[in-house]
């Protein structure tokens, strides 16, 4: 069974009780597997959302296959949220719950880039 924090829940992020690998350990960036500190800001802001942990993670990227960060996840399971901010320095409008959180890196790591064929593009 896996858990978000203290909800616990089939299909979240975080594994109870076995080593299997989680959705947050099947993140990657351009260099590969992201690092063990990343990990950790990913698992910070899962467990606690808040503005430090939201404002320290929403520019990690999740997948380098389809390329996309923590906000842009969460902005493509919930319409709702902010897809732009007024000011680096401004506090965030609104924070991501933990359920938005565990959807949108689930989202990120299992969503498969759209290959677009010679035909699509207009080559021969």
């Amino acid at each position: 069974m896996l858990r978000v924090a203290h909800v616990i829940r089939p299909g979240s992020v975080e594994r109870v009780g076995d080593m299997k690998p989680t959705y947050i350990d099947r993140t990657t960036n351009l260099f590969g597997p992201t690092e063990f500190a990343v990990r950790q800001r990913l698992r910070a802001v899962l467990h606690a959302p808040s503005q430090a942990t939201w404002n320290d993670a929403y520019r990690i990227t999740l997948s380098n296959a389809s390329h996309l960060t923590l906000w842009q996840a969460v902005c493509r399971v919930d319409s709702e949220f902010p897809s732009t901010r007024a000011r680096r320095d401004a506090p965030w409008p609104r924070i991501p719950d933990q359920l938005t959180i565990a959807r949108a890196i689930r989202y990120a790591v299992t969503r498969r880039p759209r290959v677009v064929s010679k035909r699509q593009k207009g080559e021969r």
